[in-house]
């Protein structure tokens, strides 16, 4: 769980903490730059050593000291879970459990989320370098995509001619997707560094802003197009505290977009000379062929058949799963999980995507941080339930969005404490804090925020 304050000092039976600090951010510093960078996603032996970065830094973890709470406990054993079915299912071939790495970084990520939530600090260099980095992949991938329109469908499949297009910088299905999860947190992080006047900060989230529109809008992709809109809109217009209203409002939209582009010629004439000269326009051809079945590959009718595929393995195998017999459709992230690993299984993975968003939910009273909070919910609700999730789009979901966010809380905090002092001028700071600390609802026991401490309690009830 992440608790969203300050940085906490823990008593460490490890003698040089400060090396392993530091080991252990150039660790964390790998494993982004290498989920992040297309030409690192191709060989096995970048993976081998990410693995070894996430069990490394994991080990010095344990020699701090800091106690592992129940939560982590559980995703420990949901992992253990993961690589005893993989061994079953692959005769006790190791070498070929790499292909649930997704899973590893996912425990591992959410593991490293808990522990830099009391030491934020070490790691505030990371999210504008992985920032800078999307920024030129992006880039190299807007040209490719110019240069040669039908990319973007050869990137959503696992080609050689895709590697050959990785090895040169330009990023595939995955790369995009890490992308959509993030945007939301990032606008967020724009639009305060502006009103804070971090103008580093800003020049670096509107740059990555217009890479990511322009890559986008070449690539076309549909469900990244409408996570990206429906974040927007959320963001911005959507004010109420509960996220579900807000997501099923955005599935009847999807819903209501595709009818429309079916069966509605004037809507679809428009659509068509907005998006002209973009691959958005090849997509609302495909969205048509496929609602009325026309084309080689109709991929509605594809994907759909894959969530019954999906549901059917859950309802025959609810509770422990199909484990390693076949079942699942292979395009549903959440529920291939639950079909695979049952109920255990897909509700420990279940928590550990969407602890970001909900956790940040709990411990906040700034009405902005909790509509940017329902903004990434339902960006990681729509690619997670409706696509698969990769290794790639771990560490910029777990890593990334709690070093954005933190910046952005230290902004308003700032905030906060300069409009108080200007209220009470005739108080002292330590007055002043503990208004604060009173108008957000907060109190303090042995030093710690009733939020941070309901935060752990949260975690172990699970």
């Amino acid at each position: 769980m992440v608790n969203w304050q300050e940085p906490k000092k823990f008593k460490s039976r490890f003698m040089i903490r400060k090396p392993i600090s530091i080991l252990q951010s150039l660790m964390v510093l790998y494993l982004a730059v290498w989920s992040i960078s297309p030409p690192l996603s191709i060989d096995n032996i970048y993976r081998i050593i990410a693995l070894a970065c996430a069990a490394t830094w994991f080990f010095f973890e344990l020699l701090t000291g800091k106690p592992l709470r129940k939560m982590h406990i559980l995703a420990l054993l949901f992992l253990l879970l993961v690589v005893l079915v993989g061994v079953i299912q692959n005769n006790g071939e190791w070498s070929k459990l790499i292909k649930l790495i997704n899973y590893y970084m996912a425990v591992m990520a959410f593991i490293m989320a808990y522990s830099y939530s009391y030491r934020m600090h070490e790691l505030k260099w990371l999210a504008p370098i992985c920032l800078l980095l999307f920024i030129y992949f992006n880039f190299i991938t807007y040209g490719q995509l110019l240069l040669k329109p039908g990319l973007a469908r050869m990137l959503s499949r696992t080609t050689e001619e895709l590697f050959v297009y990785q090895r040169k910088g330009v990023g595939g299905y995955d790369f995009v997707y890490s992308q959509v999860i993030i945007f939301p947190v990032v606008l967020a992080w724009a639009i305060n560094g502006f009103k804070k006047k971090k103008w580093l900060f800003f020049a670096i989230g509107v740059v990555w802003l217009i890479s990511y529109y322009l890559m986008m809008m070449s690539s076309g992709y549909s469900i990244a197009s409408f996570a990206t809109l429906a974040s927007i809109i959320i963001l911005l217009f959507y004010n109420k505290r509960s996220v579900v209203p807000a997501f099923l409002i955005t599935l009847a939209m999807i819903g209501a977009v595709i009818l429309m582009i079916g069966y509605v010629d004037p809507v679809r004439e428009f659509l068509l000379d907005l998006f002209e000269t973009t691959k958005v326009g090849n997509k609302i051809h495909d969205i048509y062929d496929s609602v009325h079945g026309l084309g080689t590959a109709d991929s509605i009718s594809t994907r759909m058949e894959a969530y019954v595929a999906s549901f059917t393995t859950i309802m025959d195998y609810i509770f422990i799963g199909s484990l390693w017999n076949p079942g699942g459709g292979g395009h549903s992230a959440i529920l291939d999980t639950f079909s695979k690993y049952g109920l255990f299984g897909g509700v420990v993975f279940s928590y550990m995507i969407f602890n970001v968003p909900t956790s940040l939910k709990k411990t906040t009273g700034d009405h902005f941080l909790i509509k940017m909070a329902n903004s990434l919910l339902v960006s990681l609700l729509l690619v997670t339930v409706l696509n698969t999730v990769s290794y790639n789009m771990i560490f910029p979901m777990m890593i990334m969005t709690p070093l954005l966010i933190n910046d952005i809380q230290k902004w308003r905090k700032t905030d906060e404490h300069t409009l108080d002092r200007k209220s009470h001028p005739k108080r002292s700071v330590p007055q002043a804090e503990h208004s604060l600390g009173e108008s957000r609802g907060l109190d303090r026991v042995d030093g710690r925020d009733l939020v941070e401490i309901s935060a752990d309690q949260a975690g172990d009830r699970l």
